[in-house]
């Protein structure tokens, strides 16, 4: 009647509870208990270690993007706050730029030719230019038709393009069509390492910086000042004898 509890034992006086606490199925040794515990404890510090270094990752990546969409809202604010041209295809020419370098670096990384004849790169000191030049086209392009038009139907156009342009990237499978391309090279501006965030975020923020006091420079220029009077009073600036759609072509 005592569950397996020994007969001995129970001659002692000894109670069931007393018996199981002395098996050695309860016995607990303080030295395991201090390792687990200082296990658990270093384990958590390299958990919040690795948590506190993931945060200032996401937070560098953030800044990073900040920084190079603060590009492309400075530029946006020379064309609307000081042109007054409604753009909606501003996105567009800035996907052309970045559809560029995606393309070279990932004819490098698969090792192939662009159209069969052109190499790819994945070094910043070429793509960065042909980037900026390929865009320039497209604008003055795209510019050459919708500035023969003005108000809504400038809007209008511009929209329009910046559909064509969508729908042409889309429709680059090879390029990942609707997914976008993602750079899978090593991205290096001349000797400069850029894969390391922090280095690409300084790099990003000194390119905002020439581009800022580039724009400041223009706005206080003649063509700036030529560029807000006609943004302001078209018909004044005709009446001066300056063809404000030359203007509006270099402006683009």
């Amino acid at each position: 009647g005592n569950l397996g509890v020994d007969d001995d034992a129970t001659a002692t006086g000894q109670t069931d509870d007393e018996i199981w606490a002395q098996s050695p199925f309860f016995t607990v040794d303080v030295a395991t208990v201090q390792l687990v515990l200082l296990a658990m404890t270093r384990i958590g510090g390299i958990a919040d270690a690795i948590a506190r270094w993931s945060w200032v990752d996401a937070l560098i990546r953030l800044f990073t993007r900040a920084v190079i969409f603060a590009i492309v809202a400075v530029s946006l604010n020379f064309v609307l706050g000081y042109g007054g041209l409604v753009s909606l295809m501003h996105a567009s020419i800035f996907g052309v730029g970045a559809y560029t370098v995606a393309i070279l670096a990932f004819h490098d990384y698969e090792s192939t030719k662009f159209l069969g004849a052109f190499p790819g790169t994945d070094n910043l000191l070429f793509s960065m230019p042909l980037a900026l030049l390929l865009a320039m086209f497209v604008s003055g392009l795209t510019g050459i038709v919708s500035l023969r038009t003005s108000g809504t139907y400038f809007i209008m156009n511009t929209l329009a393009f910046n559909q064509m342009l969508y729908y042409f990237f889309v429709a680059l499978q090879q390029y990942g069509g609707e997914d976008g391309l993602q750079i899978l090279a090593s991205l290096h501006f001349a000797d400069l390492n850029i894969t390391k965030r922090t280095t690409f975020f300084y790099v990003a923020l000194g390119v905002l910086t020439a581009v800022i006091f580039f724009f400041s420079r223009l706005v206080q220029s003649r063509f700036g000042i030529i560029l807000r009077a006609t943004s302001q009073n078209e018909r004044r600036v005709v009446a001066l004898g300056i063809p404000p759609l030359q203007i509006g072509r270099a402006h683009v």
